[in-house]
């Protein structure tokens, strides 16, 4: 049985609904593939570092380990 796939569009538009809810935004993620790119745009569209250096450095190890995520910043 084949299952029913929704066009691409309509999954960004749902996903957008979620822009502000991150717990939301970390289930579509992992939901499928084709819902990551969108989530990420959302969850790393914008990051506050607080804590002086040590978060910058916190930052930039992650995307060190992670240099994937970098566009999305």
């Amino acid at each position: 049985m084949q299952g029913y796939q929704l066009p691409q569009e309509m999954t960004d538009t749902i996903i957008d609904f979620l822009h502000d809810d991150a717990a939301a935004l970390r289930s579509c993620s992992l939901t499928c593939r084709t819902w990551l790119v969108r989530s990420r745009h959302h969850l790393f569209s914008e990051i506050k570092l607080q804590g002086g250096t040590a978060s910058i450095a916190l930052f930039a190890r992650l995307l060190s380990f992670a240099p994937h995520l970098a566009p999305y910043v």
